[in-house]
């Protein structure tokens, strides 16, 4: 999971905009293609509604496993819903 989720960070158009990734290694049973258009998705979400008008958008992309658990959290400095 973690080596998909930097796979999909650096194919992002970031355009000026700063994505940054902390992952920890997790191995997930899951649908690859799936799980990479979810991740993209949010990483464009929050790189297009993330900020505000005219602001470069800082995301944080987080991978983080506890236990059998595993985590992505996308990150970013917009003004919610």
């Amino acid at each position: 999971l973690d080596q998909l989720v930097e796979a999909v960070v650096e194919d992002a158009p970031t355009d000026g905009h700063r994505v940054t990734v902390e992952a920890r290694e997790a191995v997930v049973v899951a649908d690859p293609d799936l799980v990479r258009r979810a991740v993209a998705n949010l990483v464009g979400n929050a790189l297009v509604h993330g900020r505000a008008p005219g602001v470069p958008a800082e995301v944080e992309v987080t991978v983080a496993v506890d236990g059998a658990s595993t985590t992505v959290t996308v990150e970013d400095a917009g003004p919610g819903l």
